[in-house]
């Protein structure tokens, strides 16, 4: 008996380290497999872009005595500034923010004069610059971002030209109303693409007084369409 339980030991001790062996090869332990990270528009961001504008207008003027005409015009050219803003992506995907911008504006105007009475002027319009601040409110889907936004604008206007042959340079401040859209892309994890329209509403400070005993009315019509690059933190 003790001859038989020895033999059944030494079995047992021999083929335990192939059991534990042939055990490992057919049950290996993995390794956790990370989550993917899920991309969030939540944060800061700042930025550059450039663009275009083009606009056009009309109204009229009156000259002491000379009685009153109609004036009409275009302007166009470059826009370039930088921006700065704040998103919140909500968990159902809607992301709402605000943000402000600045632009530089290399425009030239041509076409704006008119005849008043038997007075003729003619004139130069630009705008100096122009910059928003707005609320935004799109819908992500990932990486993909399309918004509406709304809110105020601010800037300068002047003119520049003559009155029967007496020059002039005036300008004026003004502020309004601005409407667009746009969308943007998240091409890495802190930088993103975008591509906005806007078009900034009406003001009558955006036509200039004239020197001298002219008054000047009317409405402008402005179209801005740029392309911009944002850093998000």
């Amino acid at each position: 008996m003790k001859k038989f339980l020895l033999a059944a030991v030494s079995v047992i001790a021999l083929a335990s380290p192939a059991l534990a062996a042939d055990l490992a090869a057919k049950y290996p332990v993995k390794a956790p497999i990370a989550p993917v990270p899920v991309f969030t528009w939540t944060g800061f961001y700042i930025g550059a872009n450039v663009g275009y504008l083009w606009s056009d207008g009309s109204g009229g003027s009156t000259i002491d005595t000379f009685g009153s005409g109609m004036w009409a015009g275009t302007n166009d050219g470059f826009v370039y500034g930088g921006q700065i803003g704040y998103n919140y992506q909500l968990d159902n995907n809607w992301v709402i923010g605000i943000e402000a911008d600045i632009q530089g504006v290399a425009t030239s105007g041509s076409n704006f004069g008119g005849v008043v009475g038997s007075t003729w002027y003619g004139n130069g319009a630009d705008y100096d610059y122009f910059g928003t601040v707005r609320g935004r409110l799109g819908y992500a889907v990932d990486r993909l971002l399309v918004y509406g936004t709304a809110g105020v604008a601010y800037g300068s206007t002047s003119v520049s030209g003559s009155i029967n042959g007496v020059g002039y340079d005036v300008s004026s401040d003004f502020v309004t109303w601005t409407v667009g859209a746009g969308a943007e892309y998240a091409f890495a994890d802190n930088w993103t693409v975008k591509a906005e329209y806007l078009y900034l509403g009406n003001s009558d400070d955006m036509v200039p007084e004239l020197p001298g005993n002219v008054d000047s009315w009317g409405h402008v019509n402005t179209n801005i369409v740029r392309i911009g690059v944002n850093y998000k933190f």
